[in-house]
């Protein structure tokens, strides 16, 4: 019996999720269609009918890890009265806590990057982390355009963040050390964003800093 279009379209997310499991778990050259057939609980052929081959399939498990592991779409739906480092800081500990889908991303990168016939998924990766960059600095010239300021230097303390937020993904998967539980994501994100909010915010320096410290 013919399937439904319904019915293909549940067989390939199990397929994708199935294959982002796989991929998550052993890599790509590690990774076999078998493995992820009997993951997704199909066969092989199923496998063939939605996708050519591994590459394929790999290229849709990143676009589909890409959808999920954006974390300018989730900031951009935070709460609007959060203020300007508390959104930062609450996108970065959503992305190192509870998205294992931005972990999947970074793990691909180093092996994409070094493979030239997937130059298309490092160009994706790269375009979701200027996305991230662009975000960050839109907000700084908001946040000071808010308090009487001419926006100057954000393009700066926007690298620094993008920075930041690679170098935690960095120690949390090496181990090195690095608090980085949900309260010194935030102490971190206020280290950076400091000087710039003295500037515009003199007034909430102290408490700040005294948070930082604490």
């Amino acid at each position: 019996m013919r399937k439904t279009k319904e019915e293909m379209l549940v067989t390939r997310e199990r397929i994708l999720k199935a294959g982002f499991d796989c991929f998550y778990n052993n890599g790509y050259e590690q990774t076999s269609l078998a493995a992820i057939a009997q993951a997704a609980g199909v066969t092989r052929g199923a496998i063939y009918w939605h996708f050519e081959d591994k590459k394929a399939l790999f290229r849709a498990v990143v676009d589909y890890n890409l959808e999920r592991g954006d974390i300018t779409e989730y900031g951009k739906k935070l709460p609007a009265e959060l203020t300007y480092t508390d959104r930062l800081a609450e996108m970065f500990w959503y992305a190192l806590n509870d998205n294992p889908h931005v972990e999947f991303i970074f793990k691909i990168m180093n092996f994409a990057s070094t493979n030239p016939e997937f130059a298309d998924v490092v160009e994706k990766i790269q375009g979701v982390k200027r996305r991230l960059w662009e975000f960050i600095d839109v907000e700084t010239k908001v946040f000071m355009r808010m308090h009487g300021k001419t926006p100057q230097g954000t393009e700066c303390i926007a690298s620094t963040l993008s920075l930041m937020f690679e170098g935690m993904f960095l120690a949390k998967n090496i181990q090195v050390g690095i608090k980085l539980d949900k309260e010194h994501v935030y102490k971190y994100t206020g280290i950076v964003t400091a000087s710039m909010i003295f500037e515009a915010q003199p007034e909430r320096w102290e408490k700040m800093l005294e948070r930082i410290i604490n």
